[in-house]
């Protein structure tokens, strides 16, 4: 039995702070004024739980929920009732009768998914548009797709439909769908590609930022007054001493420069750790932070603890809110040359999720 594991039934856990959602919701509401927020909930919330952050993210002032698909879009809707959740990437086999069954607002960005939505009854619709043409309609199918909305509202198939706009070109966008007949409802776009002069725009999506966290390298959400909302810590399973010169984990990429001792965490590449944070990322434990020591193991990783009080069963945090001393995913993302969202966002299922 390795040492340690008895009597400690403690596991690796992603502890998820929903006040810090709440006050990040805030923050982004009163920065987008008259506009609405829409919160992005894709990957599971950038695995932090899309119930749970859902749920934080509507009580603190949040007007729509969104997802990358559709399959997701409608878990959240078993949770989440009577709040918009519109979904926006789709392939051939996509369920837009299932869409349509659970409310759900589906991004069309073709013709043939336009029809395919129709046909499947789906009353919510938005266009995708984009000005840099990527997965989008291009110029001449979406005026081909306003006069298809425009024709079908006419008729009395189709209520009032949004757009959504993936790099600006709101006015543009909009110009072009009302002269062409089109009865527009909510128009939404990427918060930080959206200009103060986009009058057009109605709503803001947000998505990384309530979580404290940022999907571009280099920037720091924390710099604006965000709260990272995640923490995540392992157990010390074992510590053992080991002498000058002793190599550490596969591959002996780190030897001790002193005698030391080694403290055992229960936490690897198996549950999300990156393989090459070893030698480079931070890890508090016994009130000090220091870096991963050697390669990180399926189940495990090192840290080099010399003289620090510690014991079997402390927690060691791996990143969570600098504010209270611990490292951050910001500078996981620093050293593994990443985003905090990415570092977040690659936790398994492995790593217990536990909210306060």
């Amino acid at each position: 039995m390795t040492p340690g594991l008895s009597g400690s039934p403690r596991v690796a856990e992603a502890v998820i702070d929903l006040a810090a959602v709440r006050d990040n919701v805030r923050s982004l509401a009163a920065a987008a004024g008259s506009r609405a927020l829409l919160v992005d909930m894709s990957g599971d919330a950038h695995g932090h739980g899309a119930a749970q952050v859902a749920e934080a993210a509507l009580a603190a002032g949040a007007a729509a929920l969104g997802t990358s698909r559709v399959g997701d879009a409608i878990a959240l809707r078993s949770t989440v009732h009577a709040v918009p959740i519109v979904a926006w990437q789709h392939t051939r086999d996509t369920d837009f009768v299932a869409a349509a069954a659970a409310s759900i607002t589906v991004v069309v960005r073709s013709s043939e998914q336009l029809s395919a939505a129709i046909d499947a009854g789906v009353a919510s619709l938005q266009l995708g548009v984009d000005a840099a043409g990527f997965a989008a309609f291009g110029p001449d199918a979406f005026v081909d797709a306003c006069r298809s909305v425009a024709s079908l509202q006419s008729a009395g198939r189709l209520g009032p439909v949004g757009l959504m706009l993936g790099d600006g070109g709101a006015a543009s966008a909009c110009a072009t769908a009302r002269e062409l007949g089109v009865e527009l409802d909510a128009v939404h776009a990427v918060a930080a590609s959206t200009g103060p002069t986009d009058d057009d725009v109605t709503m803001l999506r947000v998505g990384a930022e309530v979580l404290g966290l940022d999907e571009t390298r280099g920037h720091r959400a924390t710099d604006v007054g965000l709260r990272p909302a995640m923490t995540v810590r392992a157990p010390v399973l074992a510590i053992k001493s080991a002498l000058r010169g002793t190599g550490v984990s596969y591959g002996y990429i780190y030897y001790t420069t002193d005698d030391t001792r080694l403290a055992l965490l229960s936490i690897g590449y198996g549950d999300g750790i990156d393989r090459a944070a070893g030698n480079v990322a931070p890890i508090r434990v016994g009130g000090v932070t220091g870096r991963i020591a050697g390669r990180v193991a399926m189940d495990s990783c090192v840290v080099d603890i010399g003289d620090r009080v510690v014991a079997v069963g402390d927690w060691a945090v791996l990143f969570g809110d600098p504010a209270a001393g611990d490292p951050s995913a910001e500078e996981w993302a620093d050293a593994l040359g990443t985003s905090s969202a990415v570092v977040a966002s690659r936790m398994t299922a492995r790593v217990v999720r536990k909210y306060r």
